[in-house]
């Protein structure tokens, strides 16, 4: 057999020709991906692209893709919860996209959440593919404004977000003119005594609550318009007594920053049959400590009130200077009442208010008032 062999130069002539020709005749082929590993290759391949940043309280879900799953018997996320501890495992689940794990919203708060993907082989060997135990990745869980601002708002309260009172007070007004004669001196006062219910989910609704109670008391103009006033002089005359038997639910809104508004409606009970009411306050300031307070209400019948207040606090102990016009209890004209009130508290939850001042709806009468208040909180 006789071999011919091309000059060196000539072979290499011949070659260039030839790949030239073929590059003019067709075009170049399309540029394919690597194979995917097998076992013959190494081991499989796993695609993760990791959040930086996670949301407190919420679960989080890592995604993965891999290359030849049919290598793998499970795919695992070893994770250690931003509060401490010793490493948990959950496994990936097939997903429309890929893999899937999930780390639970209880292992998720405020702090930082560290994580590593692992393979496991049919034969029982693990590896980690992504991280590792030793050396987690970390993902920063920062403080969302609302929590923090709920844990400060709970902090104020030592955590308590429950709380039940009682309250009473007697204003007197002494004893006011008759509508019918500036002559007549007619008896003028009313006692307000309410237990109630708060709760605080220091949230954007800040607080909500029911209040019921009652109020009796004497005015100086008959419920009926055709009764003579004069008649109100009598101790025993029922159509000079007024009072409510009511419930009133509210709510407090936080508006923004120092900003809180407090409303309530009031259904009642009166002489007369049913009445309604409604009321409302800007809190201004620090909902739970110093903070200026403008607000009033109406009741149908028995009469409507604005107010201001101011409470400066010092420690376990506030002083709330009070300004409120009224016409309560169901009178022709409004009175003006300065009040002040001592708050204490008393640590473990117990909280005690006294009240007092003076109220006077004619400049040559007038009378004191007093009250107080407690609760539990818990």
């Amino acid at each position: 057999m006789v071999t011919r062999a091309f000059p060196l130069g000539a072979a290499s002539l011949l070659a260039l020709s030839l790949t030239t020709l073929a590059s003019a005749e067709s075009p170049a082929p399309a540029t394919t991906p690597a194979p995917a590993p097998t076992a013959a290759t190494g081991t499989p391949r796993l695609h993760h692209e990791p959040p930086a940043i996670a949301q407190p309280h919420t679960s989080l879900a890592i995604a993965a893709t891999l290359d030849s799953p049919h290598l793998v018997k499970h795919v695992i996320l070893v994770y250690r919860p931003t509060v401490g501890g010793a490493l948990k495992e959950v496994p990936f689940l097939r997903s429309a996209t890929g893999w899937l794990a999930t780390i639970p919203e209880e292992d998720i708060d405020v702090g930082t959440l560290g994580y590593a993907i692992e393979l496991e082989l049919p034969d029982g060997k693990r590896f980690a593919v992504y991280a590792t135990r030793d050396d987690l990745h970390l993902i920063a869980v920062p403080d969302l404004p609302d929590d923090a601002r709920e844990r400060a708002y709970l902090a104020q309260v030592d955590g308590r977000r429950v709380v039940f009172g009682a309250a009473f007070e007697y204003v007197s007004f002494g004893t006011s003119k008759s509508a019918a004669s500036s002559a007549v001196k007619l008896p003028d006062w009313y006692l307000r005594a309410e237990g109630g219910f708060t709760y605080r989910p220091l949230r954007t609704v800040m607080e909500f609550g029911l209040r019921i109670g009652v109020v009796r008391g004497r005015s100086a103009v008959p419920i009926e318009r055709s009764v003579d006033s004069t008649q109100c002089v009598k101790a025993d005359d029922v159509k000079c007594t007024v009072g409510l038997n009511f419930g009133a639910p509210f709510v407090v809104f936080r508006l923004g920053d120092g900003w809180f508004l407090e409303t309530n409606a009031l259904v009642s009970v009166t002489e007369i049959g049913f009445s309604t009411g409604i009321g409302g306050a800007m809190h201004i300031g620090d909902y739970y400590g110093t903070k200026f307070v403008i607000g009033g209400e109406t009741v149908k019948t028995f009469g409507s009130r604005a107010y201001a207040r101011l409470d400066l606090i010092r420690g376990l102990v506030r002083v709330s200077p009070i300004v409120e016009v009224t016409d309560m209890p169901h009178a022709d004209r409004a009175g003006v009442r300065l009040l002040a009130e001592l708050g204490l508290d008393l640590r473990k939850g117990f909280g005690l208010t006294l009240r007092g001042g003076y109220q006077a709806r004619d400049f040559d009468s007038g009378s004191f008032s007093l009250g107080g208040s407690f609760a539990y909180a818990f």
